[in-house]
């Protein structure tokens, strides 16, 4: 099967006004309700998402919902688990969100049912191979990664436990970490 078939990329919304909405996590009180996660683009971010921008959700988004500059799309799967990846960029790459989130036109996702095993085969070497042969430029569009085969990964959660615990590590000791 395809990606396409089971878990069709969807685009997510344009805040029109990115300095009103936008902040990074330091910038507001931490676990406020009135702030969601965001995942953007993010050419060179594999594997997981992590939270380096938050987005004004007060109200359910009833502000940026009411601008006629902001448009929001598939909202059905915002704070939904997804496998956001990179339209720009030469090299193709996926990543987990860690958090439910926000996802933003740029942080195209992928909501399949099975997340860990999704995100090891997209960042696996064939699917690479296969996406930058199917668009040899400097972007992936998002028919292209729709086509992408699925391919079974032996020991798929061994690896993204194993990169999981990496990444947590690595965040641990980060200072604007969330």
């Amino acid at each position: 099967s395809v990606l396409g078939e089971v878990s069709p990329a969807r685009k997510g919304l344009s805040t029109g006004d990115n300095g009103r909405f936008l902040r990074n996590p330091w910038e507001v009180r931490q676990h406020s309700p009135n702030w969601s996660p965001l995942v953007k683009g993010a050419e060179g971010k594999e594997w997981l998402e992590p939270v380096s921008e938050i987005i004004s959700w007060r109200r359910d988004g009833l502000e940026m919902k009411s601008s006629i500059r902001s448009v929001l799309r598939n909202s059905q799967f915002y704070h939904v688990l997804g496998v956001a990846f990179s339209m720009i960029g030469s090299r193709f790459s996926a990543r987990a969100h860690r958090t439910p989130s926000i996802f933003e036109g740029k942080g195209l996702s992928v909501f399949p049912d099975d997340i860990v095993a999704a995100v090891c085969s997209m960042n696996s070497s064939l699917s690479r191979n296969i996406l930058e042969s199917l668009n040899p430029g400097i972007g992936f569009e998002v028919g292209d990664v729709n086509r992408l085969p699925l391919f079974h990964i032996e020991k798929a959660d061994e690896i993204f436990a194993r990169v999981e615990s990496a990444f947590s590590y690595h965040e641990s000791h980060r200072e604007p970490s969330v």
